[in-house]
């Protein structure tokens, strides 16, 4: 170690602590995050005497790991990381930038804001955006590499910069930062009646409050977000599309939005944004979420891209078995890619599970018939002939709205 500014022990003491700190970046770089936590964690313990850490080295520790909780979806324990590493390092613009991230994902948009209050007033500081949170380049063969998709790539990647140029246009002085809260905190007042409504089933009145909310705070990300939501509700696509877009461009790690606009994207039939977006929400929320990966599927089925739709139906089932309607969709995948005996076996499955499915009948009847066991298929013709099902040629079956997030 050559700074002794930073670092005051003895060469053994020294060299554990950091090869222990290294070993987190390590693992944060391979997105391993628990075991980034660990040996984060373990680089604190270790200095039993509270003397080795100083306050920088303190705050890069405390915004690893905290950015390794955000990663994990685990915004609460992220944001007391964060606040731990200020107490250390009050101005560290990283540190109040992905708290001000991390707030947003618990719906505490008004402490947010005072965060990037707080990024705008020490940006001249800022050297590197490297250290905030930002999704990974790694590329994702689900995705078609449009002008969207670049557009929307661009938007995660620059977020942390255009936040600081809009808090430096927007927050001149301390006049001007109250007359916003004012005005957000109405917002916010209104927000939450529409969210009351919206839990009650009030789809109208909801819709009507968060226009309100957004009304006195065009910015106010929760009456964006939870108009959007209403808006699927009422099927109103287009709608649903513009707000949850207005919410990714102010806050585009906000992988939630991701999932519902590629909701309302499927409800307009552009399938291959809301293919996009599902990857995205994958992507972000870095979990194994089955119901995304079953509309992701079925949207690659609608633009007839077989195999990505039976991966994602297959994912799906690994991830939830009892997910009988993914049994079925994969069938009709494999169907129409000319996989007939896996699509009977599917079909097998699905039938076991549903009885009376004259659809499901008829599938594996054509099925039987184009591998020549003409026998099988004339005996399920009759079975799907006397079921009371009045759609045996339907195309994939979908899982209800309330899996919107």
């Amino acid at each position: 170690i050559q700074n002794p500014d930073l670092i005051n022990f003895s060469i053994e003491y020294q060299s554990e602590l950091i090869s222990n700190f290294i070993l987190g970046l390590l693992y944060y770089n391979a997105e391993k995050y628990n075991e980034a936590i660990n040996s984060f964690t373990t680089t604190i313990h270790l200095d039993t005497n509270k003397t080795a850490l100083v306050p920088n080295l303190i705050s890069a520790i405390s915004l690893f790991t905290g950015n390794s909780y955000y990663r994990l979806g685990k915004y609460l324990d992220a944001i007391n990381t964060y606040k731990k590493g200020l107490k250390s390092d009050s101005e560290n613009i990283y540190l109040h930038n992905n708290l001000g991230y991390s707030l947003l994902m618990t719906k505490d948009s008004s402490k947010a804001t005072l965060e990037f209050i707080k990024v705008n007033s020490i940006r001249d500081s800022l050297k590197s955006a490297d250290a905030l949170i930002i999704i990974s380049d790694d590329s994702e063969k689900h995705i078609n590499k449009s002008d969207q998709y670049k557009k929307d790539r661009l938007l995660i990647q620059e977020a942390p910069k255009r936040v600081l140029k809009e808090n430096q246009n927007n927050y001149v002085n301390n006049d001007s930062i109250n007359k916003l809260r004012v005005r957000q905190e109405k917002a916010e007042n209104y927000s939450l009646q529409a969210n009351d409504k919206f839990i009650n089933g009030d789809f109208e009145n909801a819709n009507y409050l968060y226009t309100v909310a957004i009304k006195f705070d065009e910015n106010c990300v929760s009456a964006h977000f939870g108009r959007g939501r209403t808006c699927l509700r009422l099927k109103e696509y287009a709608t649903s599309v513009k707000d949850f877009s207005i919410v990714l461009q102010l806050y585009p790690n906000n992988f939630n939005a991701y999932y519902n606009r590629g909701i309302a994207l499927f409800g307009l039939k552009d399938y291959q944004r809301a293919i996009n977006d599902y990857t995205f929400y994958l992507e972000l929320s870095n979990t194994s979420d089955p119901i995304a990966y079953f509309w992701r599927g079925v949207a690659s089925y609608n633009i007839k891209d077989y195999p990505n739709a039976i991966n994602d139906f297959t994912r799906s089932l690994e991830i939830n078995p009892s997910l009988t309607t993914v049994y079925f969709n994969r069938a009709i995948a494999q169907f129409d890619y000319k996989k007939y005996s896996k699509a009977i076996d599917d079909l097998n499955i699905f039938i076991d599970k549903c009885k009376t499915s004259s659809a499901a009948y008829h599938y594996r009847a054509m099925a039987k018939n184009l591998i020549h066991n003409f026998k099988g298929s004339q005996e399920d013709e009759m079975q799907s002939k006397n079921l009371p099902d009045t759609q045996p040629y339907c195309p994939l079956q979908l899982i209800d709205l309330p899996f919107i997030k």
